[in-house]
């Protein structure tokens, strides 16, 4: 394995690039290192390239395929936590459980719609649209105080 580290003092923020010819024990390492290390981050993944994500950058964490991804105003990562973990992670946050699968930064939403009747459907800043759950919706109304 080669370390190749670049120091620049034009760039703004750390980020970190791990290339490999497939996912091996050395990359599983230093992904989990930098986890650790990482408490406030959140370590995505996207074509072989490995992010640390800013909690402030994300929208929203949701499954789809059993798998757990992190949307940003720029892409989506694949996350490899699991939802309930993200959940106790950001508990004292502004992010917020809507559904079983979906996990969402308040930070984001644009508008609550609540004419649908047993759930409230929220407008991120980005255009899209997703939808409380019946079993989620006591416990978002508290948090909003509605």
């Amino acid at each position: 394995m080669k370390l190749e580290i670049n120091i620049d003092p034009n760039i703004k923020e750390t980020m970190i690039k791990v290339f490999a010819e497939s996912m091996n024990n050395d990359v599983k390492l230093v992904q989990s290192i930098l986890e650790l290390s990482s408490v406030n981050r959140i370590v995505g993944l996207k074509n072989e390239e490995i992010l640390l994500l800013e909690p402030n950058d994300i929208i929203r964490f949701f499954t789809n395929d059993k798998k757990v991804f992190a949307q940003t105003m720029r892409d989506e990562y694949l996350v490899r936590l699991r939802m309930y973990d993200l959940e106790e992670r950001f508990r004292s946050t502004t992010f917020i459980r809507i559904s079983q699968g979906e996990l969402i930064n308040l930070d984001y939403v644009k508008r609550l719609d609540l004419s649908y009747k047993g759930t409230i459907a929220l407008e991120f800043k980005t255009g899209d649209i997703s939808y409380v759950s019946r079993r989620s919706l006591k416990n978002f109304k508290k948090v909003l105080g509605i």
